[in-house]
């Protein structure tokens, strides 16, 4: 799994059009905090090192047209909106159909 660094969270963030505030609501943390990783003074969590690792891919794969509505978006429909919006949906896996027998 990719480790974000400072400037890959910076970035990231940057590429969601988001403020350091915008992406302390998104993911749930104060903006200092984000300042902080940017900064290389704090080290994100490995659930959160996850967050934003997939947020990064997010960007990486969004036009920039969808990128630039993700503030609206939180600030619209709250931040559990916007990271359904931005993360995709693990796959769901089939179920196993058995042929039902008949009595």
């Amino acid at each position: 799994m990719l480790t974000l660094r400072g400037p890959g969270i910076r970035s990231t963030r940057q590429a969601l059009f988001l403020t350091q505030a915008g992406l302390g609501v998104l993911v749930g943390v104060h903006a200092v905090t984000v300042s902080k990783w940017e900064r290389g003074k704090l080290q994100p969590s490995p659930w959160m090192g996850a967050l934003l690792s997939a947020l990064h891919f997010t960007s990486l794969t969004m036009s920039r047209d969808v990128r630039t509505q993700v503030p609206a978006l939180i600030a619209s429909h709250g931040p559990i909106a916007a990271l359904g919006f931005l993360l995709p949906l693990p796959k769901q896996r089939e179920e196993s159909t058995t042929p039902e027998t008949e009595s």
